[in-house]
């Protein structure tokens, strides 16, 4: 019996001689069940999907540019006055708080009242999204598509194949 090490073929628990796995292996092994078609129908609908939706999607933002600012405005035009009642006379003051404010705005001025100065951002913005369209073509809608599909392809493509590994399992397939 030698008392020196073994450096011969390593042996696993089972009794396997274990390989030597590079790091291209390794990829390879993780990637091996990865079908192309679904890589390729994942990439093929994320851009089919992208360049229709590109155009509605930007309508739908401002849309929702409008909605905010429905929202917002009456408590910016409180903010405004809460703080240019201190400007017109130090000594007295207007309003008591934010509640009052709204109250008293509404109560002398109405809904218009709480509208003030911003209605003009309010038509403009559709009037901009259609406008950048007419004005600039087809093309207009399509400002910013290159860097939607970097952002948008790789996840539709990773969505298709975790779908269908996740479909192939639970169905045992």
């Amino acid at each position: 019996m030698s008392s020196a090490p073994n450096h011969g073929n390593v042996t696993e628990p089972a009794g396997m001689p274990s390989k030597p796995v590079s790091i291209a292996g390794h990829v390879q092994q993780v990637f091996s069940h990865v079908k192309v078609e679904n890589l390729v129908a994942g990439l093929s609908g994320g851009v089919v999907s992208t360049l229709v939706l590109h155009p509605l999607d930007l309508v739908k933002i401002r849309f929702a540019g409008i909605l905010t600012l429905t929202i917002t405005n009456p408590i910016w035009v409180t903010k405004t006055r809460l703080v240019l009642q201190y400007s017109a006379d130090s000594t007295s003051k207007q309003y008591k708080g934010m509640v009052d404010a709204l109250v008293k705005i509404y109560r002398y001025e109405g809904v218009p009242g709480l509208y003030k100065v911003r209605h003009q951002y309010i038509f403009g913005l559709p009037y901009t999204a259609v406008m950048r369209g007419i004005n600039e073509g087809v093309m207009g809608f399509y400002k910013g598509i290159i860097p939607n599909l970097i952002r948008v392809t790789p996840a539709c493509c990773i969505t298709f194949v975790v779908y269908e590994n996740v479909s192939r399992f639970l169905l045992g397939t």
